[in-house]
């Protein structure tokens, strides 16, 4: 499935990247540094903000799973009982950020163990990480369309982090409040939000559901966005977290 998954991608993105040439001005009128900095008119403003989130493109260039620093040690962690508690928490909080109910999801492998900093094993480059072990979880669910979302938790229940199953590297070229488009090595992928998207950028909120304030702090800057398969069972993707890379 996620063979043919890639290959339709393969095929949008030359049909993305056709599209998009035959769009453009010319040399002497390049496009605006930023598409989601430009201010837009009234008509088009109100347009967007009633609109219904667009249907996205399938993803057409995704990196291989996000790296996580392991675990110090499995032993040490929150009792069997603690764990199932912690687990069933995680999945509260993943079915929330997703937007779907907890029944749509089931535990495929949970573990209890000591997590060797305080950012609980999730890599988001340029994240400073204090250095002290810290008993927790881990937990991996699947939904009902065979996606995979991961979730790393302490032992008392008071953090849990979405992880995000693959990593996107690349600079912003376009989208709306409801998605971004983002230019990578390999082509451009669309991004989209979701409930629990947390965001990495000076002076806005890491939750923030509209991605125009977004994009138009990052500017130029290149970015690295962690993402899971949408929820529904649609070739989306959905941020679990970005980051701007300095």
């Amino acid at each position: 499935m996620r063979a043919h998954v890639i290959a339709i991608a393969r095929v949008v993105l030359v049909a993305v990247a056709v599209t998009a040439a035959a769009a453009c001005t010319t040399d002497d009128d390049p496009p605006p540094r930023n598409p989601l900095g430009a201010t837009p008119d009234a008509t088009a403003a109100a347009t967007a903000a009633t609109a219904a989130p667009p249907s996205p493109d399938p993803p057409t260039a995704i990196q291989p799973p996000v790296a996580t620093r392991p675990p110090a040690s499995t032993e040490g962690g929150p009792s069997p009982d603690v764990l199932e508690a912690l687990v069933g928490n995680a999945i509260q909080l993943v079915s929330g950020w997703l937007g779907w109910d907890a029944t749509h999801f089931e535990v495929v492998e949970s573990e209890s163990l000591v997590w060797s900093d305080g950012c609980l094993g999730v890599d988001a480059p340029g994240i400073f990480c204090t250095q002290a072990l810290v008993p927790g979880f881990r937990a991996v669910f699947e939904d009902g369309h065979g996606g995979r979302h991961r979730a790393h938790g302490d032992a008392e229940g008071r953090v849990v982090r979405w992880v995000g199953e693959h990593l996107i590297t690349g600079t912003i070229v376009d989208g709306t409040r409801h998605y971004i488009d983002i230019a990578t090595a390999e082509g451009t992928v669309r991004v989209n939000a979701a409930p629990g998207s947390r965001y990495s950028v000076p002076g806005l909120s890491p939750t923030t559901a509209d991605l125009r304030p977004v994009a138009e702090a990052i500017g130029d800057a290149e970015v690295a966005v962690a993402v899971d398969p949408a929820a529904d069972g649609s070739d989306a993707l959905v941020i679990a977290w970005l980051v701007v890379l300095e």
